[in-house]
């Protein structure tokens, strides 16, 4: 069984986020934290769908597709790289979405850190 690289990477990545996001208290960290989780788990998919030989799954001029075109050629998977690009605005836009929140808690609170925050609400 060979391991890439690209998979060890990747839940090393997801190891620490996770880390991150049990572990710290200040939420400028966490959000950091589900941002490197989520890039963990988007270069997870990517390196599933690599393929070592493969090409781009684009027919050009000139090339009539048979039935074993595929089995023949080796092609790089198109659906995993479009659900990653989907997944990278939505991970841009709730990490966005966690800064502004993390902004107003601030701004109300003045502190990130949770463990005051909680104590400021009791």
């Amino acid at each position: 069984m060979d391991i890439s690289i690209h998979f060890i990477t990747s839940v090393l990545l997801m190891a620490i986020g996770l880390y991150t996001i049990i572990v710290k208290k200040d939420l400028i960290k966490i959000i950091i934290g589900v941002a490197i989780l989520s890039h963990g788990v988007n270069l997870f998919f990517i390196s599933g769908a690599y393929s070592f030989y493969g090409t781009a799954p684009i027919i050009t001029t000139g090339e009539v597709p048979h039935i074993n075109y595929v089995a023949q050629v080796p092609v790089a998977d198109p659906l995993p790289q479009a659900l990653i690009i989907t997944a990278i605005v939505v991970a841009l836009a709730v990490t966005a979405l966690m800064a502004a929140t993390a902004l107003r808690i601030y701004q109300y609170y003045g502190t990130f850190n949770l463990e005051k925050i909680k104590e400021l609400r009791e």
